[in-house]
């Protein structure tokens, strides 16, 4: 199955729960739409290429790629992921053969969750924006999870909302030079990880109420920028 035609629309759910696909799921330029349950379920599915969500997917309601298995890349770039309050992206317990892309204004309004995950690339959301002010959820939460690649949340990356990376093994680094993580109340929470590569911290937008916890965290090398680092620790 090489997946959906490109500019579909799709009111309620759209569901390929342990689904098994040989190819690529092709879901770009199409609308979603279920605030009442995911809008799209993915759960427990084996697609042997890649998960593609681009130019201009929108979605209104929770991606839910729990359990699923994926052969090559999960591509959102430019993609637009609204679900306010809750899980927008969730991909606990995934496996991810290549890379997670949320790049290129992606836009994810609700938080983007990956609990006992793995992904064997990189995890980057260059040029993209996570939305999801408040205390009970983050933007992006990581939990006991391992990246094979880098966390490149860089480069015009836009927060909005809490950072989670708890028990979590990044293989090379992690960097956050020249992101805006410039909002009130943001906290970085980066705790009991360990970072292979570099954890890179410079040229960064940051308020007088942003929070940095780096408790029981490693990396091999720290690049940063004195004038970066937040005024509050957690």
């Amino acid at each position: 199955m090489q997946g959906t035609r490109s500019g579909f629309s799709a009111i309620g759910e759209l569901r390929f729960f342990s689904a098994s696909i040989g190819n690529n799921l092709i879901l770009q330029a199409g609308r979603c739409r279920n605030s009442e349950a995911p809008a799209l379920n993915a759960e427990h599915a084996k697609i042997g290429g890649s998960l593609l969500l681009r130019f201009g997917f929108k979605v209104e309601g929770e991606v839910r790629l729990f359990g699923a298995e994926v052969g090559d890349s999960v591509e959102c770039d430019g993609a637009t992921l609204c679900n306010r309050g809750r899980v927008a992206l969730n991909a606990e317990r995934a496996t991810i053969a290549g890379s997670m892309l949320l790049r290129s204004e992606f836009d994810a309004k609700g938080e983007v969750r990956l609990f006992n995950s793995r992904i064997g690339g990189t995890l980057e959301c260059r040029n993209g924006t996570l939305r999801n002010p408040g205390q009970q959820l983050a933007a992006l939460r990581l939990e006991r999870t391992t990246i094979g690649g880098v966390v490149d949340l860089s480069s015009g990356f836009h927060l909005e909302g809490n950072v989670s990376i708890l028990s979590t093994t990044i293989n090379r680094n992690l960097n956050l030079s020249n992101a805006d993580i410039s909002a009130e109340k943001i906290s970085l929470r980066i705790r009991n990880t360990e970072i292979k590569g570099f954890l890179g911290f410079e040229n960064i937008k940051i308020s007088s109420k942003t929070m940095l916890d780096l408790t029981d965290t490693s990396c091999s090398v720290l690049a940063h920028d004195l004038n970066c680092w937040p005024l509050r620790a957690i």
